[in-house]
């Protein structure tokens, strides 16, 4: 309010602690003010601005080409522990077998085994669990 009194009338900008306080008790004053007073207010002046809201389109994609049920699969690769980005995939996943009716495969695969231990593994079941994925079939390499 003070930055666009100042650019309206650049002489206020001399005296700018006095600016300060007529802004604030004329903020003080509107904000004692109900609803429906602010909204006359505003309407009298021409300054009620309405927005029109932004539809929020939420939810997934349609899958192309799918008709009936899917068959999707959750790859990680337990060569470290899970995270965020494999919780991501994984609720994607899960939520178009949860639309579509159809069948999650847990699939752990890796293309070095040898970095592989049964803790990550674990942090992969424990965490998609957690999330309340469900799967219907799980494969260990």
């Amino acid at each position: 309010m003070i930055s666009k009194s100042i650019a309206a009338d650049k002489s206020l900008a001399k005296d700018i602690s006095h600016l300060k306080e007529v802004a604030s008790q004329i903020v003080e004053k509107i904000n004692s003010l109900s609803i429906d007073n602010l909204l006359l207010i505003a309407d009298k002046y021409g300054i009620r601005k309405v927005e029109k809201q932004k539809e929020n389109k939420k939810g997934l994609k349609p899958l192309p080409n799918v008709k009936d049920k899917v068959v999707l699969r959750l790859p990680p690769e337990p060569s470290g522990f899970m995270h965020l980005g494999h919780a991501i995939s994984g609720m994607i996943n899960f939520l178009y077998k949860e639309k579509y009716g159809g069948f999650l495969w847990l699939r752990f695969e890796d293309t070095n085994p040898n970095l592989v231990k049964d803790e990550f593994v674990k942090s992969f079941e424990e965490g998609y669990d957690w999330l309340g994925i469900k799967w219907e079939k799980i494969h260990l390499f």
